[in-house]
């Protein structure tokens, strides 16, 4: 029962080194090249236009 645990390795390895070789070996970037705040959202994106009037509503807006 606890080889069962030990086959993962090997399999994670294989699969890794499949991906990196099919994949065309993609190189590591720089971090001058990485671009950290394109996709960053705005403060815009918390604005409700229609909030929530009643308390079972307010306190599901709270809730999540």
């Amino acid at each position: 029962m606890a080889s069962a645990s030990y086959i993962t390795l090997p399999i994670v390895v294989i699969l890794g080194l499949g991906h990196w070789l099919i994949s065309g070996r993609p190189g590591w970037k720089s971090p001058a090249e990485i671009d950290l705040h394109s996709n960053v959202p705005g403060p815009e994106i918390d604005f409700d236009p229609n909030p929530p009037t009643t308390k079972a509503g307010k306190f599901m807006r709270w809730l999540l």
